[in-house]
């Protein structure tokens, strides 16, 4: 073959926020009731960014200002790493992330830039990888 093929290895280091209950819910002290999970990558449009992989607020804590409290957090993060932005992916379903984002300035690919996002599950991964096809 004629071509050099260079790899470089990047580790991703996944990096999270956790919200445990107060002391003044002595039965459950210490338990996860929330949390946010976010990773840096790179834009070969703009350079470092942000992107959240899932932020999580159990049902008996919802509407106590935690998902937005995560949110917010993580965005003070980006900024504070020079990230150029953040993103992230939200299920149709979720109405109240949607609206979140709106009202944030967040804006939907899908609908502005007609972005796709595809899927390659470990099956079709691994015929694709030990295809002929060049």
């Amino acid at each position: 073959m004629p071509y050099l093929i260079q790899h470089s290895v990047v580790v991703i280091k996944y990096e999270m926020i956790l919200i445990f209950t107060p002391d003044s819910r002595k039965s459950e002290k210490g338990k996860i009731v929330a949390y946010g999970l976010y990773f840096f990558t790179y834009s070969t449009f703009e350079g470092r960014m942000l992107y959240i992989e899932d932020v999580y607020v159990k049902p008996p804590w919802n509407r106590q200002g935690l998902g937005t409290w995560i949110w917010k957090d993580i965005a003070k993060i980006a900024v504070e790493t020079d990230c150029h932005r953040m993103q992230w992916i939200v299920l149709n379903s979720n109405q109240t992330a949607i609206e979140m984002g709106k009202k944030r300035g967040a804006v939907d690919l899908t609908l502005t830039d007609k972005w796709h996002l595809y899927r390659m599950r470990r099956k079709e991964l691994e015929a694709f990888a030990n295809s002929s096809d060049l």
